[in-house]
C-alpha cells in the first residue's frame, strides 16, 4: 500500500559499501526502492580505493535492474569510512529541507522503514530520527 504521508519534501536514502559486499546488495536496494513512502533517490556512494585494504570498487552494473530512476550511484574521491555516504551525498542534495536517510548496506528493511520514520519526524520537527535492530543468533 502507499503512504498516506504528504509528500511535501524530498526525501532520499544514503548509504556506502566495502568492495567485499557490493556483490551482495541488490535484495537491500530492492526493500529500500519498494517501500511504502518510495524515497526519490536512494545513493549508493562509492569511494575509488577502500581505505581499510586498498581494494579498488567495481562498477555495480546490475544495479540498473534493481530501479534506475531511484538507485544512484555516485563514485567519491576519498573513502570517509563509515560517513562516505552521507557525506559525499551531501553535494548532490543541497536543500537544506531534504530528508535524508542513511542505512547499512547488510539489513533488508521493512517496507514502512521510511513512512515510520518521516512520521516521526513530523512528530518531532528538527529532531534526528534514529532505528536500531538487533539480531541474536541461532
Amino acid at each position: 500500500r502507499p503512504s498516506v504521508l504528504p509528500r511535501s519534501r524530498r526525501l532520499v536514502v544514503a548509504m556506502s559499501t566495502t568492495p567485499h559486499r557490493l556483490r551482495d546488495l541488490e535484495h537491500v536496494l530492492q526493500s529500500l526502492v519498494h517501500q511504502t513512502h518510495k524515497p526519490d533517490a536512494v545513493y549508493l556512494v562509492l569511494p575509488l580505493l577502500f581505505l581499510r585494504d586498498w581494494f579498488w570498487y567495481d562498477h555495480p552494473w546490475w544495479t540498473t535492474f534493481v530501479d534506475p530512476s531511484i538507485v544512484r550511484i555516485l563514485r567519491c574521491d576519498q573513502d570517509f569510512k563509515a560517513s562516505t555516504g552521507l557525506l559525499c551525498m551531501l553535494q548532490h542534495e543541497p536543500d537544506p529541507d531534504t530528508h535524508i536517510v542513511v542505512v547499512d548496506d547488510d539489513v533488508l528493511y521493512h517496507p514502512m522503514l521510511i513512512e515510520s520514520l518521516l512520521n516521526k519526524s513530523t512528530q518531532h520537527a528538527g529532531a534526528m530520527i534514529g532505528a536500531m535492530a538487533y539480531g541474536r543468533a541461532g
